[in-house]
C-alpha cells in the first residue's frame, strides 16, 4: 500500500519519493532498506526506526529527532550530529565510538578532545579501521552479548547450530537445571 508516493518500492509508504525496499515509512526522501521512519527524513539507508526531521543516516537503528550525519549508531536521539559508532547518546555532536554521552562534543571512546585534536585523530582511526577491515559496517555480530539463537534473528532467519558456528556466530545450548 502506497499513498502519494513517487518512484517507490515497498509497503505502507506514505508521501515518499525515491524510496526502495522500505516498509512502514512516512515522508522519506531518497531512502533504501528502511523500516519505520517518520516525518521529514531524507537520505537514509539501512535504517531501522525512527527519523523525525533527520538526514544523512546510514546503517543505524533507533536514530532521530533532529539527527544529521549519523553512521553505524544505535539509540542516538535528540539533537545529534556527526556521529560514528556511537550508542545511547543525546544532545551530542562530533563523537566517534562513544557510549551513553549527553551534552558532549569532540569525544573519542568517551574521552573529550579539543576540536583540532578530534579532527586530527578521527581520520587516523578510520584509516586504521579500513586497513583492518573494521570500518564501514555496523557493529559486528562478534560484539553481541547474545548468541544467535537467543536473538530475534533466529525467528526471522533460522539457522542450525552448525550453520551459526560455521559463520563464526555464538550459539548457546540450553542450560540443564540440576535439582
Amino acid at each position: 500500500r502506497m499513498i502519494q508516493t513517487e518512484d517507490c518500492f515497498g509497503d505502507q509508504l506514505i508521501e515518499c519519493k525515491n524510496v526502495t525496499n522500505s516498509f512502514d515509512v512516512a515522508n522519506l526522501r531518497d531512502g533504501r532498506y528502511c523500516y519505520q521512519l517518520y516525518n521529514n527524513t531524507k537520505d537514509f539507508m539501512d535504517v531501522y526506526q525512527f527519523g523525525l526531521n533527520s538526514e544523512l543516516v546510514y546503517e543505524s537503528a533507533c536514530v532521530g529527532y533532529n539527527a544529521n550525519n549519523i553512521k553505524f549508531c544505535q539509540g542516538c536521539s535528540e539533537q545529534v550530529s556527526d556521529l560514528s559508532y556511537c550508542q545511547l547518546s543525546a544532545h551530542v555532536s562530533s563523537l566517534f565510538g562513544c557510549f551513553g554521552l549527553r551534552h558532549k562534543q569532540y569525544c573519542i571512546l568517551n574521552k573529550s578532545y579539543s576540536k583540532q585534536e578530534y579532527q586530527q585523530l578521527v581520520p587516523k582511526i578510520i584509516s586504521h579501521m579500513k586497513e583492518t577491515g573494521e570500518y564501514g559496517e555496523f557493529f559486528p555480530i562478534s560484539l553481541s552479548p547474545f548468541a544467535y539463537n537467543e536473538s530475534m534473528a533466529q525467528l526471522y532467519y533460522p539457522l542450525s547450530k552448525e550453520e551459526c558456528l560455521a559463520k563464526g556466530y555464538k550459539w548457546k545450548d540450553e542450560e540443564v537445571e540440576i535439582k
